[in-house]
């Protein structure tokens, strides 16, 4: 159990990347002017959740083939992951640094979305691993992601070869197709 949090908390860390570089940009000349324990702490901080997101994409290439899956009514994602980006881009509109009620509701609003993201079990939701080719499809039982073309998952009539992630998620990679 504890496994599975800490690798999902992984999954999430990475799923914000795109807010760590918007959080560069918008923030920057604020950065700047802030005392140097402040930006020694901030530049760390961001330095560590970057490095553990590419991390999370070494991870989901290197995951090695254990299980089999033979996807029904594999359909296209809706909109999940872009309304997943404007949970965070909203906020980051209002957000600064020199105020610390809007770092403290920021913070709160990260570890809930955090929690949810854990508890509805939401991994396949990442645009970093979009950036790297792996796509999210919706199949009856659960979800796949995947650097195959959908059209390919649709074609393929032997099951797919890779591994869950969770008891619902499904991670099969390019290399692995058979037939």
């Amino acid at each position: 159990m504890i496994k599975a949090i800490f690798v999902r908390s992984i999954m999430f860390i990475s799923s914000y990347f795109p807010l760590y570089v918007l959080l560069l940009i918008s923030q920057g000349n604020k950065i700047m002017q802030a005392p140097n324990r402040y930006l020694g702490s901030f530049i760390a901080t961001l330095s560590i959740l970057i490095v553990i997101s590419f991390l999370s994409v070494l991870l989901l290439k290197n995951v090695p083939i254990s299980n089999y899956c033979k996807p029904v009514n594999v359909k296209r994602q809706d909109d999940k992951v872009m309304n997943y980006v404007f949970t965070y881009i909203i906020p980051i509109l209002g957000f600064s640094f020199n105020d610390f009620y809007s770092v403290i509701v920021n913070l709160l609003l990260f570890l809930m979305i955090w929690f949810l993201y854990i508890k509805l079990d939401l991994v396949f939701i990442n645009p970093l691993w979009s950036l790297f080719g792996y796509i999210s499809y919706e199949y009856e039982g659960g979800y796949i992601i995947t650097n195959i073309k959908y059209e390919d998952i649709i074609r393929i009539k032997a099951p797919l070869q890779g591994c869950y992630l969770t008891n619902r998620i499904f991670l099969a990679h390019k290399s692995n197709l058979r037939g």
